[in-house]
């Protein structure tokens, strides 16, 4: 923008009695005098200019609320900026300021202060009078100290002091009493003031990334702390205290020199990250298995030898992450994180898994690459949602037939397992390994999760032997009765330890992915039993997922589907009607008299235990 074309926007704006200026991005280097003409403006904004300096009539605009100076090439305020008595918001972000003039502390109406990216070196005393600011960012800069002053700014919201140079606070940090956030990142902290546990508004604590070796016993003061960053410190010791921050939900410890957690970590109910990558923990307490609502839990890069039994009790738990460890062996209680997404177990001493790794139902990736695994379990075609699988750089000898069953599995990495004796070339390729490894995959292309090849490979390794019931919730209660006519057949087939397990949605564990629990059930279905009324034919769900599985295997796997009239129905308009029912649909149950339901449900029982055991 040239000159003359900028003089002609201000004497328009001062023609017109703007309120809101915008200038960024104009490519200028310097203000014309006339700028304090346009004394009614509320707002400017100059960001993204070559600006070096503001001329003296800036002080001029005594009305301005927002004055946006960011991203240009400042090396200083001029004084009479002390005149702009309105200003609410400072922005002089990306600038080359070295200091503040002492008459800054005259704008008493700022309420956000924005410094961040220059290099200023000090803060003037003065700044102890912006008692009305809510934000002050000085993040990048130079700052050793900070001053006493700072803690009149009592009215502090945030403030932001990351990629600084301070080695110390000042005990006056203790009285910004009503402050939620406090960001000191990347400095020189040593140590902590005991007056920190004074912020007891605090909800967000950033320390990451400096020389801390130990925490004052006073943050356990910090009772309303839900974000907690202590990462990249010299911490050994975690104080006994910090059981107190019961409303914690993110704690980063990465990258200290933890040998051990306090047992008081149970008291940390609320957490559901826990980061302590990059330790030296040898073991960890059995009161980790307390922290019920984890659905992260970062422990790689220590020397864990083994993991407490109790980790099975972390079922919301979704990322485990135990890379870099000396694991020998996993508990079997680890088959109870069921809502687990991803493993990482990668350069661990791994010679064996458990069976129980097989209930990890909802496992989308599993690393276990430089391990000392021999083979695998069975168990472990169970994992039907796998979709990556590292086993690069183990002792592999053989691989179990069911992992045929990963239909889902997009990334199968068996490099550096020379005992296989697969090529090169077949390695380079998840489909070509099974079909060099496992003759069942001869007649395919490929065993990639299309839908031709999943009832292909299921008719041929898939063991249908459950009972699926498919019901609408509107009629509980006959599911209820079917139930109860089943439980002494279940019962006597236990004994007999013959195999009969009857399925329906109320077998969902709380937390548990629903429909995927639901697919696989369908998936493992020898016997499906429908309970139609007008509620079941009119549930968009059943249609569109129960039904279309159950009567395709039917067609093509020989399933048996017993279906049974609860209330008359238009069953006849549906695919239903093709398959005998279990009983007379032209009496439906709710007709019937309760000794005549009670004799229907038994023979409807004995026709359901016949087709199982057949």
């Amino acid at each position: 923008m040239t000159n003359e074309e900028l003089l002609q926007i201000i004497e328009q704006a001062a023609k017109d009695k703007v309120t809101e200026l915008d200038l960024s991005a104009k490519g200028l280097t310097t203000l014309p005098a006339e700028i304090g003409r346009l004394t009614n403006l509320r707002s400017l904004d100059l960001s993204r200019n070559q600006l070096s300096s503001l001329p003296s009539e800036f002080g001029q605009l005594t009305n301005l609320k927002q004055l946006y100076l960011n991203s240009n090439q400042l090396t200083a305020l001029p004084p009479n900026i002390s005149q702009l008595i309105n200003l609410s918001v400072l922005d002089t972000t990306s600038n080359q300021l070295e200091t503040l003039p002492a008459d800054i502390g005259q704008l008493t109406s700022l309420e956000q202060l924005y410094l961040n990216s220059n290099q200023i070196t000090a803060l003037p005393a003065e700044i102890g009078r912006l008692t009305n600011l809510s934000v002050l960012d000085i993040t990048s800069n130079q700052l050793e100290t900070l001053p006493a002053e700072i803690g009149q700014l009592t009215s502090l919201d945030q403030l932001y002091l990351n990629s600084n140079q301070l080695s110390a606070l000042p005990t006056e940090i203790g009285q910004l009493i009503y402050l939620r956030e406090l960001c000191l990142n990347s400095n020189q902290l040593k140590t902590l003031p005991t007056q920190i546990g004074l912020l007891t508004d605090l909800n967000e604590l950033y320390l990451k990334d400096n020389k801390l070796k130990r925490l004052p016993t006073e943050i356990g003061q910090l009772i309303n702390l839900n974000k907690l960053d202590l990462s990249g410190n010299q911490l050994s010791i975690l104080p006994s205290q910090i059981d107190k921050l019961t409303y914690l939900n993110e704690l980063y410890l990465s990258h200290n020199q933890l040998r051990s957690l306090p047992p008081q970590i149970d008291k940390l109910i609320s957490l559901s990250e826990l980061h302590l990558h990059s330790n030296k923990l040898m073991t960890l307490p059995a009161e980790i298995g307390k922290l019920t609502n984890l659905t992260v839990l970062s422990l790689n890069s220590n020397e864990l030898r083994t993991l407490p039994t109790e980790i099975g009790q972390l079922i919301h738990l979704n990322v485990l992450n135990l890379n870099l460890n000396q694991l020998t062996v996993l508990p079997e209680d680890i088959g109870k994180l069921i809502n687990l997404d991803l493993l990482f177990l990668t350069k661990n001493q791994l010679k064996t898994l458990p069976g129980e790794i097989g209930k990890l139902i909802n496992l989308s990736e599993l690393y276990l690459s430089t391990n000392k695994l021999r083979t695998l379990p069975k168990e472990i075609g169970k994992l039907v949602y796998l979709e990556t699988m590292d086993l690069e750089n183990n002792q592999l000898i053989s691989l179990p037939s069911e992992v045929c069953l990963l239909f889902r599995l997009k990334k199968l990495n068996l490099r550096g397992n020379t005992e296989l004796q697969i090529p090169d070339e077949i390695l380079a390729n998840k489909g070509e390994i099974f079909n060099y490894y496992f003759p069942v995959a001869d007649s395919l292309d490929n065993v990639l999760p299309t839908p031709q090849n999943r009832q292909l490979l299921m008719s041929k390794t898939v063991t249908r032997n459950q009972v699926f019931i498919s019901y609408s919730h509107h009629d509980q209660q006959w599911l209820t009765e079917l139930q109860k006519h089943l439980k002494p057949i279940i019962r006597k087939q236990e004994k007999l330890e013959q195999n009969f397990v009857v399925w329906d949605d109320t077998k969902i564990l709380p937390g548990a992915k629903w429909q995927k629990e639901i697919e696989n059930a369908l998936a493992a279905a020898k016997v499906a039993v429908l309970l139609v009324s007008p509620d079941f034919l009119a549930s968009d769900f059943i249609a569109e997922n129960e039904l279309p599985p159950l009567l395709n295997a039917a067609e093509a796997e020989g399933l048996t589907i017993i279906w049974i009239p609860l209330r008359f129905s238009s069953y006849e308009d549906t695919e239903i009607k093709k398959y005998q029912s279990a009983h007379p649909p032209k009496k439906p149950l709710n007709s019937l008299s309760q000794a005549q339901q009670d004799k229907a449900w038994v023979d409807i029982c004995n026709n359901i235990k016949t087709a199982v055991l057949q």
